[in-house]
């Protein structure tokens, strides 16, 4: 199947999809452009050979209960939120569009979470992955 002009194969069968993961060849990751806005392909999604194996190994054994334990998921969310009212209180008394501002700041916490870098709200990286991931949905 193609999604935009990329090729990509589907498994939709629970036993050959579990097969598959079982195979080294289906362990390395897929490279789009996308990605290469940070020049890097890291993280725990992202990573591919020693380090996904580390990653994987790190997120099996730390991250069972999801969110990275409580103090780390809270401190995510809490200089995603920081930084919104910041942003916010600079646009002064005059209305202000809230067009987008809150998806940007959950799309800046998974990209985190997923990659393990973090973008400044107003970075215009971050801008064109929110835009890429919007174009591709």
């Amino acid at each position: 199947m193609y999604i935009g002009s990329d090729r990509h194969i589907v498994l939709s069968d629970l036993e050959l999809i579990k097969k598959a993961f079982q195979n080294p060849s289906f362990q390395g990751r897929f490279k789009f452009e996308l990605m290469e806005i940070d020049g890097g392909y890291h993280g725990i999604a992202l990573s591919t050979g020693q380090e996904w194996q580390d990653q994987r190994r790190f997120a099996l054994r730390h991250l069972r209960d999801f969110g990275f334990g409580k103090n780390y998921m809270e401190g995510l969310i809490q200089e995603e939120v920081d930084e919104l009212l910041d942003r916010l209180k600079s646009e002064g008394t005059d209305p202000v569009s809230l067009n987008n501002k809150f998806t940007l700041a959950v799309v800046n916490s998974v990209w985190t979470i997923v990659t393990g870098k973090r973008f400044g709200q107003s970075d215009p990286k971050l801008q064109r992955i929110f835009e890429q991931l919007f174009l591709s949905v």
